[in-house]
């Protein structure tokens, strides 16, 4: 959804030129750029449109490899307002989760990766968001909530950010 507020972007690029990008759903550099923020560099400045609140739902499933990697990917991505999937190549597997709004509102067998690719299956496999008056965990996929709440989960009132912790990460999209 970061993608769909995004009007243009300034981007620095493998050979260290700044490029503007302008939203333009005809243009090939713009479609490369808002599927995957970072995709053409390092992004060092956007300029966003601005939404209102509104209610959003997300689904998850889980697929065969098989049904992702030969199927109709840009079909199951295209109703949606966005649609991510996390790949699980030791179990052939792929996660399937997808957000839109709501009208009143590798290897494979890569033994090294085994152990943390069935930790953070399981982990994934369950949504990873609370009800918003409780903070009870929502054990079951689809969720409905706020979008702020439902699109940016993980980080709640008893929770503090990674970097807090000391932890540094990369994330591959």
């Amino acid at each position: 959804m970061v993608a769909a507020g995004v009007l243009e972007m300034d981007i620095v690029d493998g050979t260290g030129q700044v490029r503007r990008i302008v939203r333009d759903e005809k243009n090939d550099d713009w479609l490369a750029a808002s599927t995957s923020l970072g995709l053409l560099g390092v992004i060092v400045r956007m300029k966003f449109k601005i939404y209102p609140d509104f209610k959003v739902y997300a689904d998850q499933k889980t697929l065969d490899e098989d049904k992702v990697l030969n199927g109709d990917i840009y079909g199951m991505i295209a109703p949606y307002a966005t649609a991510n999937f996390w790949w699980w190549p030791y179990k052939r597997k792929f996660h399937w989760r997808y957000y839109d709004v709501l009208l009143d509102s590798g290897k494979y067998l890569a033994t090294s990766n085994m152990l943390a690719e069935e930790i953070f299956f399981g982990q994934w496999e369950k949504p990873n968001f609370r009800e918003k008056t409780t903070w009870t965990p929502i054990e079951k996929w689809p969720v409905y909530g706020w979008n702020y709440d439902v699109l940016i989960g993980g980080l709640y009132p008893d929770q503090r950010p990674n970097w807090e912790y000391g932890l540094r990460a990369y994330t591959l999209e």
